[in-house]
């Protein structure tokens, strides 16, 4: 297997030692959210600071990251919950976001050009909002068509700025507890009903368990 399989997930900030102990275990990957929110807190004003210090100092371990975008801002949708889809504008900012991803971290990206010094680990696998199968993440409930939408506009948007991106559901837990939520199994049954069959082809899953 190769060892650009092997990642972490870290939701707090990293120290320096961490960095060490990623590079000491050949870890290469590190899965990290990209929160709309956090990034764009106003419509065309973007603060890249976190995100281009966690990505530039991983890439100087040789980690990849792998983001996963979620997050609706409160000039988008009220709840930053809820997906950007209730309307034609809000699915218009959401394109954009994700373009605006791609166009800084990606193959052909902003941060790599304008740090020479940082080696290039570009992003080039995108992952689509986060635990869509529980109603704490994907309010008011999951709806599996919804969320195929909202891949389809993702992978859309990405797509136009790297053609071989590639797009990753987002990951789930097996059984949330939730009212409303759904088993991922069930949550992907009615996802690749909705999406087509070309869900298979251009999409990976991603089905977290809790720990023991």
């Amino acid at each position: 297997m190769s060892r650009s399989f092997f990642g972490v997930v870290p939701w707090l900030s990293f120290q320096g030692a961490d960095y060490q102990r990623l590079e000491q275990a050949n870890v290469r990957n590190a899965r990290t959210p990209f929160f709309w929110p956090s990034i764009e807190p106003n419509r065309g004003e973007f603060n890249w600071g976190p995100t281009d210090r966690f990505v530039g100092t991983l890439a100087l371990y040789h980690v990849r990251v792998l983001p996963f975008l979620n997050g609706s801002p409160s000039w988008v949708a009220g709840d930053g919950r809820r997906r950007p889809l209730r309307s034609k504008k809000a699915q218009k900012h959401g394109k954009q976001f994700v373009k605006a991803c791609v166009r800084r971290y990606g193959k052909t990206g902003k941060f790599w050009r304008t740090h020479p010094n940082i080696p290039k680990v570009p992003i080039t696998s995108w992952q689509i909002w986060n635990e869509q199968n529980n109603p704490n993440y994907f309010a008011p409930r999951p709806k599996p068509k919804a969320y195929a939408k909202l891949v389809r506009l993702a992978s859309r948007a990405a797509r136009s700025r790297d053609k071989h991106a590639k797009i990753v559901l987002g990951g789930m837990l097996d059984k949330p507890d939730e009212k409303h939520s759904m088993t991922a199994s069930r949550f992907l049954s009615k996802f690749y009903k909705a999406k087509g069959r070309s869900a298979r082809s251009t999409s990976s899953r991603c089905i977290r368990t809790p720990p023991p």
